[in-house]
């Protein structure tokens, strides 16, 4: 499932994109809602930043207050007021300055916090790099570890620190040289001194929890790091256990390539723990693993049930038009074993259009007791696509009921997206889909607009809904409500005046499906010979 940081990284990813055309909101509109921001009441606190965040950059002069907020909030405020900055400053340019000053602070919450927002502006926060090179010092590990992510997240816009990293890795401690290290490999993924530090850090020449960490994040030595693993793997006395290289080699994914004919040795090997990571490591590189498919399919046949699975899902992602793993799949996702069955349902969700023949099973997978296995079966039906075909119906219930249930919003999120695949036979279930556009996490909102676009005229009774996601703080959500009302075409007359005001929208990809919206409503209209507004 996403964590909280990832989500507010795709939001941000979402939202930086600028153009605004609209004059700025003026003291006097500002004022009560900056004041709100100090308010004892956390409720009217979160209302007036996302008040705020709806304005858009006409409420620039509300990014201190904002920040204020964000670093003195907890997880939900810190969430809600990076959003709405975002939304206000999509560049960086007022909240970044900001957020530097913030990283002097005596109380290190308050760092963790300004941290955390530097890391989700990744490249934008390029002012940030020295600042938080230095924070790589800090004295609370929590920040100094935060610190190498967002110089990671920045990538090679924090060239600028890359001296000062230098000389952390050869002369600083050793937490200095891990998160050091880990910084220059985002910079520069090639570099040497690097990859050195953090296997000597993983091999355990220091604190066993620092060894321990460093193992944990080995995959982040990237491309340069491969061929040095990889000759570790052949060394029985290696410092490194060959199961943490293995695992390293899978989180690198396809750039570990040069690693596929030693994890197919493992992968036919006679130790069962390391056959399984190969098997796994092997489908994580995919296509690239290629030579590694006889080896694969003869697993397929072998006694152990779970290695069955295992190379299925792999050769699935190596070589999807196999159809060796067919069977094997189908006799996985009706295992009586919950491990089993997500091995299978994961393995089809990326399949896309050939899980087609699933569809029974997948619908039936909708209700299984294990969560994971009911949120990869939803996934599996969104990625066949717009086309479900005869058992779409069938579906439906399924879906409505991971969308009413108690699992996590990755689940719900993953349902509608499937229900919007199944288009206008879904239509009964427009009232459920449109109640999650009021969702507090944003990716569900756009998802639920999606869906409604896709079902396409039956949807007009989410209008309204839709309408007001018009003023969605996060761009994209603003841009799937109006491509959605496009798409409902006539019965979307009401929401012209709202797509006329978006037409005016800070951001270029929501005046474009505004205005796109537009015509295709009154196009419509006249074809029908009614007047669209």
């Amino acid at each position: 499932m996403h964590s909280l940081r990832h989500m507010l990284l795709a939001a941000v990813a979402a939202m930086l994109a600028s153009g605004c055309t609209r004059p700025e909101a003026s003291s006097e509109e500002l004022s009560p809602w900056i004041e709100q921001l100090r308010h004892e009441d956390a409720a009217t606190r979160l209302k007036a930043i996302e008040a705020l965040g709806r304005m858009g950059p006409r409420a620039r002069e509300s990014v201190p207050a904002l920040v204020d907020s964000l670093v003195g909030g907890d997880g939900k405020t810190q969430s809600l007021a990076l959003e709405a900055l975002c939304n206000i400053d999509p560049q960086g340019k007022l909240m970044v300055p900001r957020l530097i000053q913030a990283l002097n602070s005596d109380s290190w919450s308050t760092r963790l916090a300004a941290v955390g927002a530097l890391e989700c502006l990744r490249a934008r926060a390029k002012d940030a790099a020295p600042a938080l090179v230095k924070a790589l010092r800090d004295s609370h590990s929590l920040v100094g570890d935060r610190a190498s992510y967002a110089l990671m997240g920045m990538g090679p816009a924090a060239r600028v620190g890359l001296a000062d990293l230098g000389e952390m890795v050869k002369k600083g401690g050793p937490a200095q040289r891990l998160r050091a290290a880990r910084a220059i490999l985002g910079i520069d993924p090639n570099n040497l001194e690097a990859v050195a530090a953090m296997i000597e850090v993983a091999a355990g020449g220091y604190t066993n929890d620092l060894s321990i960490e460093a193992q944990r994040k080995l995959g982040q030595v990237g491309p340069a790091g491969v061929s040095v693993l990889t000759k570790m793997l052949h060394d029985k006395n290696s410092r490194i256990s060959h199961w943490v290289i293995i695992l390293a080699l899978a989180d690198m994914g396809p750039s570990a390539v040069e690693a596929v004919p030693t994890l197919t040795e493992y992968a036919a090997g006679d130790d069962r723990k390391l056959q399984e990571l190969a098997i796994r490591a092997l489908g994580e590189i995919g296509p690239g693993a290629l030579p590694a498919r006889d080896a694969l399919t003869k697993l397929l046949a072998c006694q152990d049930r779970e290695l069955r699975q295992h190379a299925a899902a792999a050769l699935v992602r190596i070589e999807p038009e196999n159809p060796l793993s067919v069977p094997v799949l189908r006799d996985g996702i009706q295992s009586a074993h919950a491990q089993h069955r997500r091995l299978a349902a994961k393995a089809l969700s990326g399949l896309g259009a050939r899980a087609k023949p699933f569809m029974p099973l997948l619908v039936k997978a909708l209700g299984d007791e294990d969560e994971g296995v009911r949120y990869l079966a939803a996934v599996a039906l969104g990625n066949v696509g717009p086309n479900l075909g005869p058992e779409a119906k069938s579906a439906v219930p399924g879906l409505v009921a991971l969308l009413e249930g108690k699992d996590a919003w990755a689940v719900q999120e993953a349902a509608i997206t499937a229900l919007g695949q199944v288009g206008s036979d879904a239509a009964p279930v427009v009232p459920r889909i449109r109640a999650a556009l009021k969702h507090e996490t944003w990716s569900v909102r756009k998802a639920a607009a999606v869906a409604l676009g896709q079902i396409g005229p039956a949807s007009k009774e989410a209008v309204p809904e839709l309408v007001y996601a018009l003023k969605d703080m996060v761009w994209s959500v603003r841009e799937a409500a109006a491509i959605a009302l496009g798409k409902i075409g006539p019965g979307a007359r009401s929401a012209v005046p709202a797509l006329q005001e978006a037409t005016e929208d800070w951001s270029k990809a929501v005046r474009g499906a505004a205005s796109q919206a537009l015509k295709e409503i009154r196009s419509e209209g006249k074809k029908q010979g009614r007047s669209p507004g």
